[in-house]
């Protein structure tokens, strides 16, 4: 199977943090080809990951993580890693 999977950006929300990712690759058993960028949410206690959501579009991650992360429109958030 080739499959590749790379981290565009992890933002700080507080609590929580959103990790941007990119897959792409081709199934070894359909051979169906997937080029997408995705999102992860992950609620982070006491220095441990508890809870992560997964999210087809990384506009809603950001927005479900706290208001202003949708389009970056209020206060730029920290950024944890590069920049897309």
């Amino acid at each position: 199977m080739d499959w590749r999977l790379d981290v565009l950006d992890l933002v700080d929300a507080g609590d929580e943090v959103v990790a941007v990712l990119h897959q792409s690759g081709t199934s070894k058993t359909t051979g169906l080809q997937v080029d997408m960028d995705f999102a992860q949410l992950w609620t982070v206690e006491n220095g441990k990951q508890t809870y992560m959501r997964m999210y087809a579009d990384p506009g809603e991650a950001l927005r479900a993580a706290g208001p202003g992360l949708g389009g970056f429109a209020v206060d730029e958030p920290q950024r944890l890693g590069p920049a897309p």
